[in-house]
Order: C-alpha cells, then structure tokens, then sequence
C-alpha cells in the first residue's frame, strides 16, 4: 500500500496543466487518456500527453508511505475534484492506493477513483536541462501568429513555422509573421495551439530542438515535449513580400469596428464576403445578406489613398482575425491599386507583419 500526502494548492496546479494537455477524444484519448501520477520517493511527477505535446511536473509531497507506483486517473474528473477544493496553505490531500482503488481524503471529504491501467500508458524520459537555452517573449510572439494556422488537417499548414529568426503561419490565404530568435540548427514546425495551453504569454522560457521534438521548461519543475513536423514546410519569402504602391496609415480600432458592425450581416451565410473598397482618400467597408439587405461604413483618411476608388474582397473572418492580432493601436496597410488580387499587406510594428489574401487566396494556392 502506497500513501502519499500533498500540499492542495501545488498538486491542483500541476493537475490543472497536466489536463490541459491530457486528450478527451480521438485516437489521442484511446491511448493516452488520464493523467498520471508516478510517486517517486521524495518527489511526484505528474504526467500528460495527447501524442503530440508531452508534460511532466515535478511535485515535492508532504510525506510518502510504501513501494515506487505509478497511478493512471481519469484526467477531467480527478483534476476538476482537485482544483476545486480551497488551496490555502494549510489543507492537504492524502492519496491511498488499495488494489485497484485510489482512496482520496482533504477534510472531511472522502471519495476514491478506480485507477486505469498502466501497462498501455506511452512512456517517455525527462531530458536533460543542461540543453536548454533562455527564449524570450516566445509564447507571446507564437500568439500573434498562431491564428493564422490552417484549423484543417493539411500538415504543415496546421502548425507554427520556426525559422531561427521568426515564427510564421499561413493557411495559404492568410500568413502571420513574428520576430523570435530561438537557437536551431534547422528551421521546425510544430502543431498551432499546443504552446498556449503550458506557456503563458508573459514568461520566459527555456528551449531546444533536435530533430524530433521542441524541449521547453516554463519554469524548474516543469518539462514539455512537443512534436515536430516530419513534412518540409513550403517556402514563404515570395510571399512574405512588403512593397505596396499604396500605403494607409489608421487607427486600429477605428476599422475594426466598421468591419465588426458590418460583419452584423454575416448571420446565416455560408459564405460571407467582405467588400472594402481604397481610394480617394476614403476606406469603405460592407457586407451584404440577400435576406437581411447591407451595412457599410466609410473611414476618412485624409492625404492617403488618393487614386481612384477600387474593390477589394476579403472573407471578413480572415481579415478583422488580422486587425484583432495586431499588438499596434495605429497600423499602416499596404495594397496595390493596380493588382487587386494581391495580399493585403499589414505592418503591426516591431517586425510583426499579416498577409491578407483576396478571397481567391495567396499565389501559387489551390485555396
């Protein structure tokens, strides 16, 4: 019998990582479903993967009774128990396995889990931290980026773009690119959204990458393994191209709602298009519903634009995506009158930059 005692506080909130990463369905969830908990000695390390993104978390336990286990629980119900009972400093959870039953007690409260079998979990090593190297900023640049992931399963446009210098993401109609200097020997891509669920957006990391995977420690006690992309990712430079004949400068916020207003029609349309039109000294916005009829807005931009009125059609989810992401308040916007079918080009400041295509999507596409 192994018994084992926790600080509340410090075991919910590995849980609560660990079941961020744990998967809830699909191929993922039938072979690595649950959170484990592997009692080593002095320490717990608590354990998650869903096959493409891999966490482990050290937890230093009040005290430890019985043989080295490893137990295997349901992810969603034992975190959410865990995370929900009060976490000052002075409650504990005692965890007791007796034959196939994990006994839980904080308090008053009693309850067990049946745990899962262990002989299916994937298992895997920690990595040396010696390899790692300080990464700056990294999640908030992944998160000006990662939008523009393909939501699909068209790999490598389902993940994020690392080239040494910046990461990028394109899903062939849109593309979004940030400065990061991460220290590669070859440029990786990893799958969108899995760095936000452990790294938050206001910490420094440290990192790595071989050939396999992206080794990352947001804090001591924490290491994650996230999987490359064994495809080549296609090459952007002839795209990622920032000379326009023609550039505005406005006021974010100011557009945005013009978009945001009229994308108001966009109910009950499969396919909504945005129509924006550039030209002397004027932006105008609209979106049109054959049911419901149309709203537009004009935006003044005085000395600018001043050639004359042409139409640009974009998918608004697309386009405002673009506006929403970009960290400037005051953006300027480059696009060529005399080619309305190329991207859309927007400078956010600080070397971040969004490609916008027209609705028949980026050159050399099939989108």
């Amino acid at each position: 019998m192994t018994k084992v005692i926790f600080e509340t506080a410090s075991l919910a909130d590995a849980l609560r990582e660990a079941a961020l990463v744990a998967p809830t369905r699909g191929e993922a969830f039938d072979k690595a479903a649950g959170i484990i908990l592997d009692v080593q000695g002095e320490s717990v390390v608590v354990k998650s993967t869903d096959l493409r993104l891999w966490y482990m978390q050290w937890v230093t336990p009040i005290a430890v009774e019985g043989d080295p286990v490893a137990w295997r629980l349901p992810s969603k119900i034992f975190s959410q128990v865990i995370t929900k009972l009060p976490l000052d400093s002075k409650t504990r959870v005692t965890l007791t396995q007796e034959g196939n039953v994990l006994k839980f007690q904080h308090g008053r409260k009693r309850g067990q889990f049946v745990l899962m079998d262990m002989e299916t979990y994937p298992t895997w090593l920690p990595f040396n931290p010696d390899d790692l190297y300080e990464v700056k900023n990294m999640a908030a640049q992944v998160n000006l980026v990662e939008w523009a992931a393909s939501s699909g399963t068209n790999v490598p446009f389902t993940g994020v773009h690392f080239t040494g210098e910046e990461v990028l993401a394109t899903d062939r109609s849109k593309v979004a690119r940030a400065p990061l200097e991460l220290e590669i020997d070859e440029p990786i891509t990893v799958p969108a959204g899995l760095l936000g669920r452990i790294i938050k957006t206001t910490d420094d990391v440290k990192a790595y990458a071989d050939d396999r995977f992206l080794y990352l420690m947001p804090d001591e006690h924490t290491q994650v393994q996230c999987s490359i992309y064994g495809v080549k990712y296609p090459d952007m430079s002839a795209v990622l191209n920032v000379n326009r004949p023609v550039y505005v400068t406005v006021q974010k916020a100011v557009l945005l709602d013009a978009m945001q207003v009229a994308a108001s029609f966009i109910v009950g349309d499969r396919l909504p298009i945005m129509r924006t039109f550039w030209g002397e000294q004027e932006i105008a916005v609209m979106l049109a519903n054959e049911e419901a009829g149309h709203l537009g807005d004009v935006i003044d931009v005085p000395g600018q634009a001043m050639h004359d009125r042409v139409e640009i059609k974009f998918d608004p989810a697309h386009i405002m995506s673009a506006l929403e992401h970009c960290p400037s308040q005051e953006i300027t916007i480059g696009y060529d009158p005399g080619n309305i079918k190329k991207p859309l080009y927007i400078d956010g400041g600080d070397g971040i930059g969004y490609w916008v295509a027209p609705t028949r999507g980026l050159p050399g596409s099939d989108s």
